[in-house]
């Protein structure tokens, strides 16, 4: 009986729409992770961009991948910034009060 009281106030707690909300947070907060963990490379042409290793949930890597936010192989142990992901991430640490 207590694990059926448990187990509806866990659903009642979490429904759909607080799932999203708690993915699109954590989205947000891995975001942010990856940017302050992040360190500066140059290419071959002098052009510099932001990197950072792929110690996060690969599901949320993929979202931002395919939201265009980061890129990189899937073989590779880390990520790179697009110029969007690099002002996305800076906007939400603005927006957190965790500014640079």
């Amino acid at each position: 009986m207590i694990m059926t009281t448990t187990t509806t106030m866990i659903n009642l707690k979490y429904k759909t729409g607080d799932r999203y909300k708690m993915k699109n947070t954590i989205k947000d907060l891995t975001l942010m992770l990856l940017y302050l963990t992040a360190w500066d490379e140059k290419t071959p042409f002098d052009e510099t961009f932001k990197s950072s290793w792929k110690g996060y949930d690969f599901d949320i890597l993929n979202e931002l991948t395919d939201e265009e936010l980061i890129f990189g192989s899937k073989r590779a142990k880390s990520i790179s910034f697009s110029e969007e992901g690099e002002r996305k991430a800076l906007e939400l640490l603005r927006n957190y009060g965790l500014n640079e």
